[in-house]
């Protein structure tokens, strides 16, 4: 997924306090742990990470 992307898929609130510039810039700051998806609007895309692993992991169990 693109930024915009991202962003877009946003809440209308997190959307609304960041702005997309803002959004970007927070994107590239940082760094990243295996739980880094808890940290905020920054780690949204880990978090989508996580989420597609889970499900992953969980469709091998059936």
């Amino acid at each position: 997924m693109t930024d915009l992307e991202n962003y877009r898929a946003l809440p209308p609130a997190e959307k609304e306090r960041l702005g997309f510039a803002k959004y970007q810039e927070e994107l590239r700051q940082g760094t990243h742990n295996k739980d880094c998806w808890l940290w905020g609007a920054r780690h949204y895309r880990c978090a989508l990470e996580r989420i597609g692993n889970l499900e992953h992991k969980l469709k091998g169990q059936t």
